[in-house]
């Protein structure tokens, strides 16, 4: 087969550059380093929990499992209203699509989430969750 090694990629004779194994298993062996630095990722979004389900507790709860699973909780309280049906998340434009995905697939463990809304840009908190009524049946 004719063939030209340029600078760590084989030339063949269609003219296609195919990397070469060296540089196919750098670039596998960085994957797995890619997926912990998003899991790092996680604490630096400022999280606030407000309970707008009316029951008691609820927000402290949430909060003590978000910590678990990575996220970093700045503050809880109650929401504006205690009727809330469903849990509503609602993030800035800092948030990256795979934290959110991650929480929202978090939260659907115990609750029944609502979409995802735009914050408000006055709100200090990257993401604001507002615990709804509904849960997910186990």
């Amino acid at each position: 087969m004719d063939r030209r090694e340029v600078a760590g990629i084989e030339k063949f004779p269609n003219n296609q550059a195919k990397p070469n194994i060296a540089e196919q298993k750098l670039e596998e062996s960085q994957s797995p380093k890619e997926e912990a630095t998003q899991e790092a990722n996680l604490a630096d979004y400022k999280i606030k929990v407000l309970n707008g389900s009316g029951i008691a507790g609820e927000a402290a709860k949430l909060k003590d499992l978000l910590e678990q699973e990575g996220f970093s909780v700045e503050s809880t309280g109650n929401a504006d209203k205690n009727d809330y049906e469903k849990t509503v998340i609602k993030t800035n434009k800092e948030v990256s699509p795979d934290v959110i995905k991650k929480l929202n697939e978090f939260l659907q463990k115990s609750y029944t989430v609502s979409e995802v809304e735009d914050l408000a840009g006055t709100e200090e908190n990257n993401i604001l969750i507002i615990i709804g009524r509904e849960k997910t049946p186990q």
